[in-house]
């Protein structure tokens, strides 16, 4: 004669089954559209910046896809907070593993495109950059030169040397007249705050970008730059330079944050479609039990006729 299983096996199963349906609902279901629409659009910028890049339109792109990518919170979790979390796990290589800025960093970007950009603009060397460019300014335009440029930042992964980032260079040096001398030479970040609360009352704004709603720190950021170049074509000039920085930063530390996101966006795509199956088998099932009871009680009904004939 068999045995039945016992009832805490049962049990077990049915909790680890349970706690797997869940995670399969959360990592399919468990994140806005608009969140979902945040990190796809990052995650396919990070390998457009890899390829020919126009680094001051990376830098822009960093800090606003990057605040975007930020700001989300699948499953209920905030993303750079999560990302922290990840970055501090122990024995991870040094290049991926979070430093004393790293908070503040992942705060920034969480607060909107333009405090993520004042951010952005703090994390460079400007004053190091400006005398690379004024070198490369004065020199003859030819690719060695333009090289130059780029080798000049010591980064922990590649910076792109090809035919767009070459262009990129020269683009910086010609329309920043790099053979002049920049009159400014520090980090724009704070420079650029009297810039933008001018803008932001002729916008008619709070002129804090803590205060700002990311879509007014958005209209700020489409307005800045052409704002600092008609109001202070000096401070534009090494603006520019910050930029450049700023884009070969992104350029390069894009790629590590899609070991993160690439595997999160995937297990998101097949949660969403196991989930579906297992509601179609669950349908199934039912459907199956549905007709066995019917087909049970119909049964029962036929062989209760005969004794109802004969009372």
């Amino acid at each position: 004669m068999g045995t039945l299983p016992s009832r805490p096996k049962n049990r077990w199963r049915r909790g680890v089954s349970f706690l797997a349906i869940l995670f399969i609902a959360a990592a399919g279901f468990g994140i806005s559209g608009s969140d979902e629409t945040a990190l796809r659009s990052f995650d396919a910028a990070v390998p457009r910046w890899q390829i020919n890049p126009e680094f001051r339109t990376v830098a822009r792109q960093y800090c606003e896809m990057g605040s975007a990518a930020v700001r989300t919170r699948p499953c209920g979790l905030p993303t750079g907070g999560t990302i922290m979390a990840l970055r501090s796990i122990p024995l991870l290589p040094k290049r991926f593993a979070v430093n004393p800025t790293s908070q503040l960093h992942y705060q920034n970007f969480g607060r909107g495109p333009l405090v993520a950009y004042l951010h952005l603009c703090s994390e460079q060397s400007v004053p190091d950059v400006v005398s690379v460019i004024e070198k490369a300014g004065r020199t003859p335009k030819a690719e060695a030169g333009l090289r130059v440029v780029l080798d000049s930042f010591q980064m922990d992964f590649p910076v792109a040397h090809d035919a767009g980032a070459l262009q990129s260079v020269a683009s910086l040096l010609r329309e920043t007249d790099a053979s002049r001398s920049f009159v400014v030479r520090a980090n724009v970040g704070d420079l650029l705050r009297a810039q933008i609360t001018s803008l932001a009352q002729e916008l008619h704004l709070d002129p804090d970008p803590l205060k700002m709603t990311a879509d007014q720190q958005q209209a700020i950021l489409d307005h800045l730059d052409n704002y600092v170049r008609s109001h202070d074509p000096e401070l534009w000039r090494t603006k520019q330079v910050s930029d450049f920085a700023g884009g070969v930063w992104a350029q390069v530390f894009g790629p590590p944050y899609l070991t993160i996101l690439a595997p999160f966006l995937w297990v998101h795509d097949i949660c969403r479609f196991a989930l579906l199956a297992i509601l179609v088998y669950v349908a199934w099932r039912m459907m199956r039990e549905i007709k066995r009871l019917r087909a049970t009680i119909e049964m029962d009904r036929q062989n209760l006729k005969p004794v109802e004939r004969s009372a």
